[in-house]
């Protein structure tokens, strides 16, 4: 949210809706009768800070976030006219309040008043560790965002890699290269490459393929994954000589040779692939 230039007390009363909205408060209801009484105790800080180190971790930074903020409106009371009493009235009720009791429950207001006015006036001792401990997490995260966002670039380079070998392969044809890799040209070379390096493969195996302009059968590497069927020239290549696009397809016998099969892909009249297997297992 853009909150330079915004009315101020916009933006106030917006942080005291959502933090009085959420469904439990920061400080908590099983900790609430702790907190409750830690600014009594012989060492106030020390024990608000014990109490502060078991809360979520999310409560923590924010609670942090929010009494820094506070502590910078008392810094200008004498133009605003917030006290940290005044800020404590303000805030005390939605940072803590008994479980099943109201907004407007006022049995212990005083004792939180109170604590809310001490953790104002003592921000600094009660939240440097908190305070530390969310700029290492900033930090971190921080980090961490430039990793995922070199790995996520660096995905698209691998996808655009084998867009670009999936496009070409079909254009660089040697000698023994006269089958059908303009199969490629009705196919999304990039939902190919995505299918090649994120899918499951379901079957390979060596097969007979019928090449569709010299009409002679050549030994391929068949490789049968999810909405695609990859032939290479050998088992180790990386780049296809071509795909065969498994929608809205259908499979026939084929008597062109013992164990032949024939897959026609696409709708009306579809482009027809013609393969054979070299005995009854390899064609199942």
């Amino acid at each position: 949210i853009p909150f330079k230039g915004m009315d101020y007390h916009v933006i106030s009363g917006l942080v005291k809706l959502f933090v009085r909205s959420l469904p439990e408060p920061l400080m908590t209801y099983e900790l609430y009768d702790l907190f409750l009484h830690s600014e009594s105790m012989n060492d106030p800080v020390a024990s608000i800070k014990s109490l502060l180190g078991r809360l979520p971790q999310n409560n923590r930074f924010l609670l942090q976030a929010i009494f820094q903020c506070l502590s910078l409106v008392v810094e200008n009371e004498q133009k605003n006219k917030m006290s940290p009493y005044n800020l404590s009235i303000v805030f005390g009720p939605i940072l803590m309040r008994k479980k099943d009791a109201s907004h407007f429950d006022m049995t212990d207001a005083n004792q939180v008043y109170r604590l809310v006015q001490y953790m104002i006036d003592h921000y600094h001792q009660v939240f440097s560790e908190i305070e530390r401990e969310r700029e290492h997490f900033k930090l971190n995260y921080e980090e961490m965002t430039k990793v995922k966002r070199k790995s996520s670039v660096d995905d698209s380079n691998n996808t655009n890699v084998n867009n670009n070998n999936l496009q070409n392969s079909h254009l660089q044809k040697g000698e023994d290269d006269d089958e059908d890799e303009d199969s490629m040209d009705n196919l999304d070379a990039t939902k190919a490459a995505l299918s090649i390096s994120l899918k499951e493969i379901v079957k390979t195996g060596y097969l007979e393929k019928k090449g569709e302009k010299r009409r002679n059968w050549t030994k391929r590497f068949f490789v049968v994954k999810p909405k695609y069927l990859f032939y290479f020239k050998s088992q180790g290549d990386k780049t296809p000589k071509g795909v065969v696009p498994l929608t809205k397809f259908k499979v026939v016998k084929s008597d062109r040779k013992p164990y032949c099969f024939a897959i026609t892909s696409g709708q009306g009249v579809g482009r027809e692939y013609m393969i054979a297997a070299k005995n009854q297992v390899d064609m199942d």
